[in-house]
């Protein structure tokens, strides 16, 4: 029985829990993974990154705009000598470097190079260090030498060396564009910037150059998975388009937003996005499965307990009837089980009216728990003369012979009745009787024998006092 409980429950525990565990499963990749949510997700991302990236470019720009109003940077262009004029150049940059560093704006993204432009388009000086002087960048930058030439503020990707995001201002005097006063910040720590304040995840530049799409700078593994050809029709329509565009890849949905504002067009903010919002969706699910093992453990120990709690005393029955038919006819059984022990007694009464013996009534202390009825106590206490030599006679006999004239009569009784007695054996019948006279004697202090009476359809053992 135990094993059944057991399995049964276990089944059911099991189903459950792996039920639940699949809907959970469905339920959470069903959500993780919604593209309705996901989609516009990536897009606002990247426009917010693109926004930020050129609001980065043009802080720069204001700031260095107002730098430039110092009428020393245009004092350097009428030094004399190019060494002098060189020398100034690098104090002035330095200087700037410096008040640049200190800014809160540009905290985590410290310009690597400021420098001074003549209108020739070639570094006059730049900060902590004499190289590069006379190098022309203009040819080698086109927004740099169009701001030389339209005297405009603008922000441009260096992308031939070193990766920058170049910001530059033209200084004047006069009214005339003397040169310009340029500040030049590493790629990929204005993208880590950028990665920081608006969207948490990798953000990459692709770069359109002829037919080809270059990834020009990399954080967080935004690539991952994909190359600048499966870019290319995204960076594309982007550019064209004027606006973000989405599209997933193996690994991610890839977000691209056009760089209006920095140098020519040609260059597009690029982001990844997980599939799903979750790295291993099912793995939250797997706590409703944990929880439904602990479940099938509870069940195991719950069903090994109430198992034995019923086939203890099924077991006990079993036994017990089994003695009885081995010819054991005065087993009884004494079951306190609050489910169990209802039958038991019954059982019990059953067995003592096949045996034809009375109920013992009587309690742990041999009181009585029921009242003798008015014949049977007129009877055993003798109000009449037949009584008194009912009495004398019983009182006369032997315990052998007044046990054996019992048997005789009780079973003539019973058969005069059509009543079965083949189950009634004369040692069982013996023990039962002389347990009610010692019961008798115990609760009423009198010792008594018992005569058979019939009445009725039944046959009845009445006690007469004796002693």
């Amino acid at each position: 029985m135990r094993l059944k409980i057991i399995v049964v429950n276990a089944l059911i525990m099991a189903v459950v829990g792996i039920l639940g565990f699949v809907l959970c499963s469905a339920a959470i990749v069903g959500v993780a993974s919604n593209r309705n949510e996901l989609l516009p997700e990536a897009t606002h991302d990247v426009q917010g990154a693109a926004a930020r990236f050129e609001l980065d470019g043009l802080e720069a720009e204001r700031w260095l705009a107002v730098k430039v109003e110092d009428p020393g940077f245009a004092d350097i262009f009428d030094v004399g000598s190019p060494q002098a004029r060189a020398d100034a150049a690098t104090a002035r940059a330095d200087k700037v470097f410096g008040e640049m560093r200190a800014q809160p704006a540009f905290v985590r993204c410290v310009p690597t190079l400021v420098g001074i432009i003549d209108a020739a388009g070639r570094l006059v000086g730049r900060n902590a260090s004499s190289m590069q002087r006379g190098e022309d960048f203009a040819s080698r930058y086109p927004a740099l030498k169009a701001s030389l030439t339209t005297g405009v503020s603008a922000s441009e990707l260096w992308l031939d060396k070193d990766r920058f995001l170049a910001s530059f201002v033209p200084i004047r005097k006069a009214g005339k564009v003397l040169g310009l006063l340029v500040a030049a910040r590493p790629l990929n720590d204005e993208l880590t910037r950028v990665s920081d304040a608006i969207t948490g995840r990798g953000l990459g530049i692709a770069v359109i150059a002829g037919d080809n799409v270059n990834l020009v700078a990399d954080i967080g593994d935004v690539f991952k998975g994909t190359s600048a050809i499966e870019v290319k029709p995204l960076v594309t329509s982007a550019l064209q388009s004027g606006q973000a565009s989405v599209a997933p890849f193996a690994n991610s949905y890839v977000a691209a937003a056009p760089l209006r504002l920095i140098g020519d067009g040609r260059a597009a903010i690029v982001s990844a996005h997980p599939l799903s919002l979750v790295k291993d969706p099912t793995a939250l699910a797997w706590p409703a499965l944990a929880a439904a093992g602990v479940g099938l453990f509870l069940v195991v120990i719950a069903g090994w307990l109430l198992g034995g709690y019923i086939a203890t005393p099924i077991a006990a029955l079993e036994e017990g009837l089994l003695a009885v038919l081995n010819g054991q006819n005065d087993r009884r059984f004494e079951m306190q089980h609050a489910e169990l022990g209802g039958l038991a007694f019954r059982i019990d009464q059953l067995l003592n009216e096949l045996m034809g013996v009375d109920e013992d009534t009587t309690d742990a202390d041999g009181r009585s728990s029921k009242p003798p009825m008015a014949a049977h106590f007129a009877d055993a206490m003798g109000v009449d003369g037949t009584n008194e030599a009912r009495r004398a006679q019983l009182a006369g006999l032997t315990d052998q012979d007044y046990l054996a004239k019992l048997y005789r009569e009780y079973i003539a009784a019973k058969e005069q009745l059509g009543q079965p007695t083949s189950h009634i054996d004369q040692q069982s019948f013996d023990a039962r009787i002389r347990g009610m006279e010692e019961q008798s004697l115990a609760s009423y202090g009198r010792r008594v024998r018992y005569v058979v009476e019939v009445r009725g359809s039944e046959v009845t053992l009445l006690a007469v006092p004796v002693g």
